[in-house]
């Protein structure tokens, strides 16, 4: 009997091919007609169930060819001048056959990597919340294209084996990062070494730099060069995706236009950001970018009159707004945090919390827009204040990336800002006062997130606890629930509440043993 072989028809006339008839029907024959004695294969099937939690139901053993036999696999038409040179090869003995997600065109190609057991997590993970809350920008995708582009890019990445290398690092180092405890997750440090290596590769070659899909490699490298706390391998990766995008005429001429250029805007908006307030650990070696200008906030839709903006705002915003005339692009920044709540508060639901709706890049967007207003020279202090709160508000509750040691650095430089800014917000000036315990609260809160029942050994030190005593002091004398009314004229939801009350605890705490 022939080796049962994938066969794939290039041409109508394959069809009715005599010698590919005999390999399709000796498969077919083998693996799907010869199922009669139904009580042995539910017996067999009982035997054979797969640990509680596996993807799809499937063990590794179940996805494995036939003994002695191999299935290859084709290369897309489609594919990039950068994906895998091998058009045919045998399967990895550990490969997946195929998975549940629906992105397969041929159901017997494998992962373009080597399996791991991780892989399949990590490309749920990504499939279904990091992928959707950092690609499908509403400004940009509605959700319906938005699910279409994610579909393009998971399949674009099934192409390159490099693209996808770095997919599964980024989305393991994401999913694992709030248990990291003695250094990253094992699996995303060798996914991520792995990805290195194959993008020397790819980058000795000519012309190796031209796919679309080195760029998404080295963007998502720097993602985990974020969450891994590398500030250094996080710049020099900038500079050659700059120097890479310079080569390629700047980011209009860039394919996935949807995506890739949003994505490399935004990452630029966040080094200028971090350029800003972190200068003492940066190599400032790289060249400013020549293709865009981060000087001032890019447009937002058009509004009809200062009224659209101001009315959805909480009271405490509002009063801001009216009495300390807040510029636009602040007043903007507050208004789209408060009219896309819906998809601004999302938490993964592996780290203990519900999404309320269906994942979007709304907080992406939103972030990267407060980055770019913090890295304005011409903002007064008090819209720098609410810029810094509403930071705070949507990574400390949106976003796996306030687990990087990098977050904390930064929250702890804004801590020391608002020490030093507070004689502005003076008691005489109620709605000043207001904002000033719910912008330092809501910092403070970072310290104690929900689930986490202990401290750092030397969080006195911390700019953070500093922050939290200067309002105690002035507000220590009321009861939490005369605070949190304060606190719920700004923004507020569930889980910023609960780290609130933590850091009010431990304020209450220290004020009883400053003044027993």
């Amino acid at each position: 009997m022939p080796d049962p072989t994938f066969v794939n028809y290039s041409h109508p006339s394959d069809q009715t091919d005599r010698l590919n008839r005999r390999i399709v029907a000796s498969y077919i024959g083998t693996h799907y007609r010869n199922r009669s004695r139904p009580s042995a294969r539910k017996a067999a099937k009982a035997d054979e169930l797969s640990p509680k939690g596996s993807p799809g139901g499937l063990t590794v053993e179940d996805a494995r060819p036939p003994k002695g036999r191999t299935l290859s696999r084709s290369r897309s038409r489609n594919s990039s001048p950068g994906s895998s040179q091998a058009s045919v090869g045998s399967l990895h003995p550990r490969s997946l056959g195929h998975d549940r997600h629906g992105y397969r065109s041929d159901p017997f190609s494998a992962y373009p990597i080597e399996f791991r057991d991780c892989i399949p997590a990590a490309v749920d993970y990504f499939l279904h919340y990091y992928g959707p809350a950092h690609l499908i920008r509403p400004e940009v995708l509605s959700a319906e294209a938005g699910a279409i582009a994610l579909r393009q890019y998971f399949q674009y990445a099934l192409q390159n084996s490099l693209m996808f290398e770095a997919l599964v690092a980024l989305a393991q180092a994401n999913l694992t990062a709030h248990r990291w405890s003695d250094g990253p997750d094992k699996d995303a440090l060798f996914h991520y070494s792995r990805s290195l290596q194959r993008l020397r590769e790819v980058l000795s070659q000519q012309h190796g730099y031209a796919p679309d899909a080195i760029l998404f490699t080295i963007i998502a490298l720097m993602g985990v060069d974020f969450m891994m706390n590398d500030i250094v391998a996080f710049e020099m990766h900038l500079g050659g995706l700059r120097q890479i995008v310079a080569l390629r005429g700047g980011v209009d001429q860039l394919g996935w236009p949807t995506i890739l250029k949003p994505y490399l805007i935004g990452m630029e908006s966040f080094w200028a950001y971090m350029a800003k307030n972190n200068t003492k650990e940066l190599l400032h070696s790289i060249p400013s970018p020549s293709y865009l200008d981060l000087q001032h906030p890019y447009h937002r839709y058009p509004v009809a009159g200062l009224d659209e903006l101001i009315s959805p705002l909480p009271a405490g915003f509002r009063a801001l707004a009216l009495h300390y005339r807040l510029s636009v692009p602040v007043m903007t920044l507050v208004n789209r945090v408060v009219t896309s709540s819906r998809y601004i508060n999302q938490v993964e639901g592996r780290f203990g919390a519900v999404s309320p709706g269906p994942p979007n890049a709304a907080n992406m967007q939103e972030t990267e827009y407060a980055v770019r207003l913090l890295a304005c020279t011409d903002l007064t202090l008090v819209e720098r204040s609410v810029c810094i709160g509403m930071l705070t508000s949507i990574l400390d509750r949106t976003r796996t990336e306030r687990f990087s040691p990098l977050y904390i650095q930064h929250m702890r430089y804004h801590a020391e800002e608002l020490c030093l800014w507070q004689d502005m917000f003076e008691d005489r000036d109620r709605d000043l006062a207001e904002f000033y315990l719910w912008v330092a609260i809501d910092i403070a809160g970072t310290m104690m997130p929900p689930k986490i029942p202990f401290l750092p050994r030397d969080y006195k030190e911390d700019a953070r606890f500093r922050l939290l005593m200067v309002v105690m002091q002035k507000y220590g004398h009321l009861g939490w629930t005369q605070a949190l009314a304060i606190l719920e004229k700004f923004i507020a939801e569930p889980r910023g509440v609960e780290s609130w009350h933590n850091s009010w605890k431990l304020g209450v705490k220290h004020m009883d043993e400053m003044h027993p």
